[in-house]
């Protein structure tokens, strides 16, 4: 497996996620107190991401979601954060940011707003589409019996 090199620090992404997991501050331990072992609609997240040469911070694949939380390391780096959204998104991902203070003030909304974004994303499969006309598309008319309707057998 290749593993991305983040060109700062000279480490693997997987080797800096390892890192950010390690190093999380109390809103991040407590937003994966809520995520992990599928607590939020059966829903599984991973915290510390790879994706690309970014690390996000809280990802569900079957949504297609990233939950990023946004603290103090955040202030005066909003051009950073557009583009790394960009770059998100242009892979098909939605990202949901939510302030730390957000969270540690009502974790509950936040747990609620984290589902209904997931639930919108996942893909739920189609219903079958019903045939035109043919098998399916309603009662069938009754079948005639042998020898005429009402008919008895013959007596011969």
């Amino acid at each position: 497996m290749v593993h991305r090199i983040e060109p700062k620090t000279g480490k693997s992404m997987i080797e800096r996620a390892r890192e950010l997991r390690k190093e999380a501050p109390i809103p991040e331990r407590v937003l994966w107190g809520m995520l992990r072992g599928r607590r939020i609609g059966g829903l599984k997240f991973r915290r510390q991401q790879p994706i690309g040469p970014y690390v996000a911070d809280f990802f569900c694949q079957d949504a297609r979601l990233v939950v990023e939380l946004d603290g103090q390391s955040h202030v005066g780096e909003e051009a950073k954060d557009a583009a790394r959204d960009q770059y998100m998104r242009s892979r098909g991902l939605e990202i949901l940011r939510v302030p730390n203070d957000e969270l540690l003030r009502n974790r509950e909304g936040v747990a609620e707003t984290i589902l209904r974004e997931a639930e919108a994303r996942v893909r739920k499969p189609s219903p079958p589409t019903p045939l035109p006309g043919g098998e399916g598309s309603g009662p069938s008319p009754p079948t005639p019996l042998p020898g005429g309707e009402g008919s008895r057998p013959s007596t011969a």
